[in-house]
């Protein structure tokens, strides 16, 4: 049976092709610059995708690290995987893993992972989302560390990388932190950045998807960095006005705001030795 083909629009002056095989239920896109027209096309006309990337995912999880340790991995799970997938003719081949990933767009497969790792990590309840650039030594290319730098955001609690991006030729981790977050759903979530992190961008972004964020600041961000030390200053004058010693409560109190802000606070200034903090939890300006 002579394979079925559909044309459909993408980005307003291009078109992309789904090529179907009857025979098989095989699905392939090709020459569609984004996704979701893609999606479309293949929900009007009831096709589905194959199998490979499901294999894939699972296998990279399991630690497989190239094309033929995921064929090998599918074969050796086959049974596994033919509980919810059709598998009609078989586990691929490693030569077919290289080439369906060869041809996909790897923004548009970052995009729809991140999304299902985001409901995944939904229902476990994961909090800390820890977002880190590491470069891939030995791999050169014409960004700021000279090689492959991948941007990772990773939740800790469930250890699962939840979306990633390479820092294209000419970039800098900086500007690639705000594709990655707007990929994810960060409702609950704390997240943490270092130093390369603390743009007014990122961290509106932040906001915007329903985060928090902890980061930190540097000495090259002077005027943040001063304004941050007012504010333990501000504080400590508040507390010397309190009957000594006070609890939490008291300085929580006496400061207007919550538990939740207060006990880290008075963590930081035991630790600057602004306050000492007693054996019964209770507290003196020193």
């Amino acid at each position: 049976m002579a394979a079925e083909t559909h044309l459909f629009m993408c980005l307003k002056d291009n078109f992309g092709v789904l090529l179907h095989d009857p025979a098989t239920g095989a699905t392939a896109a090709i020459d569609a610059p984004e996704a979701a027209p893609v999606e479309a096309a293949l929900k009007a006309k009831g096709w589905k995708l194959t199998d490979i990337l499901v294999i894939a995912t699972c296998a990279v999880i399991a630690g497989a690290e190239g094309w033929e340790d995921i064929a090998e991995y599918g074969t050796s799970k086959e049974p596994f995987f033919r509980r919810f997938l059709e598998l009609k003719n078989g586990v691929p081949s490693h030569d077919t893993f290289e080439r369906v990933f060869a041809k996909l767009d790897p923004d548009a497969f970052a995009d729809r992972f991140g999304r299902w790792m985001a409901e995944l990590c939904a229902s476990t309840d994961l909090v800390h989302v820890a977002i880190d650039g590491k470069s891939v030594r030995g791999s050169a290319k014409d960004t700021f560390t000279g090689c492959l730098h991948l941007v990772e955001a990773w939740a800790v609690e469930g250890r699962l990388i939840l979306a990633q991006r390479s820092v294209p030729d000419g970039g800098h981790e900086i500007t690639t932190f705000p594709e990655v977050l707007a990929t994810l759903d960060l409702n609950g979530a704390v997240v943490t950045l270092d130093a390369a992190g603390c743009q007014t961008e990122t961290l509106d972004l932040i906001r915007e998807r329903g985060g928090e964020y902890v980061v930190c600041v540097k000495g090259n961000q002077k005027g943040l960095r001063d304004a941050i030390a007012r504010v333990f200053d501000r504080a400590a004058e508040v507390l010397k006005t309190l009957p000594e010693p006070f609890t939490v409560s008291d300085a929580r109190r006496a400061l207007g705001t919550s538990r939740r802000v207060a006990v880290p606070l008075l963590e930081q200034l035991d630790a600057r030795r602004i306050t000492r903090r007693s054996d019964d939890g209770t507290r003196t300006v020193v």
